[in-house]
């Protein structure tokens, strides 16, 4: 199952995970696809934006309805997935 965690630092040497932080997939994404995130500030909205790549459950990867997600974040450690993905591979096959 694939999981984002978090990593903190004082001097980018050494890092320590946060125990509690866990960011899994929705139910409606396959737990084995759900990687790779990208995190940036957004200066226009003032908040942090996660870019997280994923795959509808049940899917087969030949099948594929893979999507990249966004989440957005005041904090770092609170994250909400936006509704609409960020890019997601059916609408570029359908537009």
């Amino acid at each position: 199952m694939q999981k984002i965690l978090l990593a903190k630092s004082k001097d980018l040497l050494h890092w320590h995970k946060v125990s509690d932080f866990v960011l899994e997939a929705p139910e409606w994404l396959e737990m084995h696809d759900y990687r790779d995130p990208y995190v940036y500030y957004d200066t226009e909205a003032a908040r942090y934006h996660m870019l997280i790549t994923g795959r509808i459950r049940g899917d087969l990867p030949e099948h594929s309805k893979g999507m990249t997600l966004l989440l957005t974040s005041e904090d770092l450690y609170h994250w909400e997935l936006q509704r609409e993905p960020f890019l997601c591979a059916e609408r570029l096959l359908y537009a």
